[in-house]
């Protein structure tokens, strides 16, 4: 943004006191010899005129401090109403770069980006006096725009105190305002505290994405065939249209799927696979469409082909519906010892049991790892003994242990996402037996309909303790179709090589490792031989990644360390960039029906466009001309004074 002009101001002020010195010096103040004969004469004449002398004095210093003023506001606002830098320097453009603005506009091959770039680049040099913001926060110049690219990492500085205080400044904001990020109360706010242009980019055709992405197994098996389901969100109603998807495998299709959505806005399909090698799959995920082009392409990379060793200790029975569960299932393997190569220990005792068993669970959380504890009635103040010594405090022995009935489960919460194909609206829930209870937990599994817990977390020693609150044989639950999903994601998510797929919508992403000394380790992340260096933090039983700025393109990215690589991750855009849903110019519109907002909005097409509101001139009042000739009436005033100073002292 440009400063204030103070050069026309100086400019005037110097011209104004070089006119008053010509007038003072060339002979407009009169001088005479005037000879008086007696001294009484000298004295009634200086009586007579001190008074009137007074006043034309003051009078003169009044007119020529307005003549000073009016002739410098004359140069002034005669230079910057010729100035268009200075029209312009009250203009701030800001322009949406994130990656909804990459879809195509309606019929044009053009994306919305492109077309931003290209209105403000016809603006050429005549907009030198703006200053050109992205909603990520980046300030470019005009020769920048060519090369920008869309940004993962939108900024909350367009609905914060920088742009919501009183501003006399016009806000002029591109974008193809999508309602997951301009909703309706931030939009107002914009508005109270200044005028504001939108100009809208908002295509009316919609964009197939892919939701999630899951699998039938807890894991992959080489050479068994396995169904990848795949979730795509559909943001418009469409009937009759077919999509096909394609599944990749390092630019080879593996399977493929047609769907027919029928206005349906969440389609679940399934494709089938077949891994060859024991080792994780990278897969991209396609959709071929014909009305938008936008994140048709989703990546995933699926857990290397392999069992999940688990330690059983104390031992069950071949009939109990824990250890019947998992031996049906090949990927996963019991041991009856603590064993290192196990991922997760379920701990059942039938009754007490000695120290070494407190020292083992510390040691085993220690490194980070999780166990599944299911107490007995005989059990129950064993359990509470060896969660105290851990650390877990508000553990309460139950004395009435009647049965209640599960509440429904929250199918919002990230653990139930891959529990179901569909989500249920209305599952018949089983009852349940609780020996102990608490009051607080890290995350609240399944609950019982008066709100106390069934199966909750707890993060403790860096490791994590999944508790049940009863016993799970010969119960309802241990029948329930419930029962085999819940315990299969306790067990996925002990598994430190669970999906790598990320969303760049949250900055930070959590990478596994199972040594200690890994952790001291400096990671990078590496695209097409582009390495960035993302800032980190150590954790127990693993390193969280916080992703840089520069990263701001989806795909497959191998993390380093040392140089070498030892992870695949995966990263896609944000979630809420996929769904395109923007406002139409009539919504807008109805937004700021008020009368005391000063919003003017403009649809983005070939007769209205961005370049057009920049190209706009802003209405100007000519001041100059008033102030020239106020300047002049001035001189006149001085003139006349002068003249009638001038003819007392002749006479």
């Amino acid at each position: 943004m440009s400063s204030f002009p103070f050069l026309p101001i100086l400019i005037g002020l110097f011209c104004s006191f070089l006119l008053l010195l010509l007038i003072h010096f060339l002979g407009i103040r009169i001088r005479n010899r005037i000879e008086f004969s007696q001294e009484y004469f000298l004295s009634s004449v200086l009586t007579q005129t001190k008074s009137a002398q007074k006043f034309r004095n003051r009078l003169l210093f009044v007119n020529r401090s307005f003549f000073v003023l009016s002739f410098a506001a004359a140069v002034f606002f005669l230079v910057s109403s010729n100035n268009e830098k200075f029209l312009k320097q009250n203009e701030v453009v800001i322009f949406d770069d994130s990656w909804s603005m990459l879809s195509s506009l309606v019929d044009s091959k053009r994306t919305k980006l492109e077309q931003v770039k290209q209105d403000l680049s016809r603006y050429g040099t005549a907009s030198v006096g703006l200053a050109f913001q992205t909603t990520s926060g980046r300030t470019l110049p005009l020769d920048s725009l060519p090369h920008l690219a869309p940004s993962f990492f939108q900024s909350s500085k367009l609905f914060s105190q920088a742009f919501t205080v009183s501003r006399s400044s016009r806000l002029i904001l591109a974008s193809d305002f999508q309602r997951n990020t301009y909703t309706r109360d931030n939009l107002k706010k914009l508005a109270e505290n200044g005028p504001i242009t939108l100009v809208n980019y908002a295509s009316v055709a919609g964009n197939a994405s892919v939701d999630s992405v899951w699998i039938e197994t807890p894991i992959l098996l080489p050479g068994r065939d396995v169904n990848l389901f795949i979730r795509l969100q559909i943001s418009d109603k469409r009937v009759g249209d077919v999509l096909k998807v394609r599944v990749l495998q390092g630019g080879a299709q593996i399977g493929s799927a047609e769907i027919v959505p029928n206005g349906r806005r969440l389609v679940n399909t399934q494709i089938p696979i077949k891994p060859q090698l024991n080792e994780a799959l990278s897969l991209s995920i396609q959709i071929e469409e014909s009305k938008n082009r936008f994140d048709n392409v989703y990546f995933v990379v699926l857990p290397g082909s392999d069992y999940i060793q688990l330690s059983v200790v104390p031992e069950l029975a071949n009939s109990h519906p824990f250890k019947r569960a998992i031996q049906e299932e090949a990927g996963f393997k019991i041991v009856d010892q603590v064993s290192e190569k196990s991922s997760v220990w379920l701990f059942q005792p039938s009754n007490s049991f000695g120290k070494s068993i407190i020292k083992d669970v510390q040691d085993w959380l220690a490194k980070g790892k999780s166990i599944i504890i299911v107490p007995t009635t005989n059990s129950a103040e064993h359990i509470k003994g060896l969660l105290k010594s851990l650390g877990v405090k508000g553990i309460v022995v139950n004395p009435s242990k009647q049965p209640s009935q599960l509440a429904q489960p929250d199918f919002s919460d990230p653990f139930f996402s891959d529990v179901f194909e569909q989500k249920i609206r209305k599952l018949s829930m089983p009852s349940g037996t609780s020996v102990l209870s608490w009051q607080s937990s890290y995350h609240s599994i399944l609950n019982y309909q008066g709100g106390s817990p069934f199966l909750s977390s707890f993060k403790v020693g860096g490791g994590t303790i999944h508790l049940f609150s009863g016993p799970v044989e010969n119960t309802e639950f241990s029948q329930h179709p419930l029962f085999v999903p819940v315990l299969f994601q306790l067990i996925l998510d002990s598994k430190s090589s669970s999906f790598a797929t990320f969303s760049a919508g949250s900055k930070n992403m959590f990478i596994p490792l199972l040594n200690k000394g890994e952790q001291e380790e400096r990671y990078e992340l590496e695209r097409l031989e582009q390495t960035f260096l993302p800032d980190q933090k150590r954790l127990p039983n693993g390193i969280e990644m916080y992703l840089p700025d520069e990263l701001n393109t989806p795909g497959f990215y191998d993390v380093l360390r040392n140089g070498l690589p030892v992870y695949t991750i995966a990263i896609n855009l944000p979630a809420a960039e996929s769904k395109l849903e923007g406002y139409s110019k009539e919504e807008l519109e109805d937004i700021f029906e008020d009368d005391k907002f000063d919003v003017t909005v403009i649809q983005a097409d070939e007769v209205q466009s961005l370049q057009k509101e920049l190209e706009r001139k802003p209405e100007v009042s000519h001041l100059e001309k008033y102030f020239l000739i106020l300047c002049l009436l001035l001189l006149l005033v001085e003139i006349i004074v002068l003249r009638n100073k001038k003819g007392e002292l002749t006479a």
